[in-house]
């Protein structure tokens, strides 16, 4: 288990080095679909060229399936490396192992293309963990498109979709989370480690004011006044609940004052991981909000497993 949120980007085309430049449908890129284009790269990448020396980061494909007509999902395996140290089980606080420089402690995560059959976007979901992202597999994507297509350059715009999508929601739960250290093993009465929550609710039939969710979001400090506690804590989460058209949808609030960034949460850390088709459902969702901003909409039978 463990936390796992989600970050979308928006992918268009065009005429490379063109005064006027042609805008292409990522479905037909001079006679290429970008999602057949996709999934063929995406089964020929090995560790190899995934792996990160620059930033320490280590990234291996598991598995790439045509989930739908207009849907690829990739699974990877992704860690951290570059740094010996220890391993300590969290139960007992008793040492447990030890890594190398050249170990990585990995996690599954996965990834989602979504490539509508008309229109000038597609989009990229990507699924993140304490142990790392996907998002390496569009920057080596983009590498291999410029090599592979110079007549077209792909540009591509991170969504922040706690911002799309709660412009017509109301702020309905903002939560700090408090992460509690390990216990001392020596006190018989001691707790496992957990967390402590501190929740602020609006009074029954009322909301919480616009300006309450936009203050928080420039400034995650400013939770801790909001629940009620006199600071932000170290070790603490900020999480919003939203809810829209009777969906509710929870964001988590990271980043620095000024430089905010809200991550879709797909489960909390003690929630098992959803699966391949509730991930596939949700990154529908997500489109289907976007595009209905452009007047257009994404179509069932395009993610529909029965429909390829």
């Amino acid at each position: 288990m463990g936390r796992r949120t989600l970050t979308a980007t928006r992918l268009a085309f065009h005429q490379k080095r063109a005064r006027n430049a042609n805008h292409y449908p990522p479905v037909d890129l001079l006679g290429t679909d970008l999602i057949d284009h996709f999934e063929s790269w995406c089964e020929s990448l090995t560790a190899d060229m995934a792996k990160d020396d620059k930033r320490q980061r280590w990234m291996k494909v598991t598995d790439v399936q045509r989930y739908a007509s207009r849907v690829v999902v990739v699974e990877a395996e992704v860690g951290a490396f570059g740094e010996a140290g220890g391993l300590v089980n969290t139960i007992t606080g008793e040492a447990s192992g030890s890594v190398t420089e050249d170990d990585a402690p990995t996690g599954p995560v996965r990834a989602a293309l979504m490539v509508p059959p008309e229109g000038l976007s597609a989009y990229m979901f990507f699924e993140e963990s304490s142990r790392g992202s996907t998002r390496r597999l569009l920057d080596l994507f983009q590498k291999y498109f410029r090599e592979s297509m110079p007549a077209i350059t792909m540009d591509t715009l991170t969504i922040v979709e706690g911002e799309t999508w709660s412009e017509e929601a109301k702020l309905k739960e903002v939560e700090v989370r408090v992460r509690q250290k390990s216990p001392d093993r020596a006190d018989p009465i001691a707790e496992e480690p957990g967390s402590i929550s501190h929740i602020a609710r609006p009074p029954r039939r009322k909301r919480f004011s616009n300006r309450m969710y936009a203050n928080l979001k420039n400034d995650r400090n400013l939770a801790a006044t909001v629940v009620g506690i006199p600071r932000l804590p170290n070790q603490s989460e900020v999480y919003v609940t939203m809810e829209r058209d009777g969906r509710t949808k929870k964001f988590a609030v990271e980043g620095d004052p000024g430089a905010p960034s809200l991550r879709l949460v797909l489960n909390d850390a003690d929630e098992p991981t959803i699966e391949i088709k509730k991930l596939v459902d949700v990154c529908v969702e997500q489109v289907s909000d976007l595009l209905e901003r452009e007047d257009a909409i994404w179509h069932p039978e395009w993610n529909n497993p029965e429909r390829q």
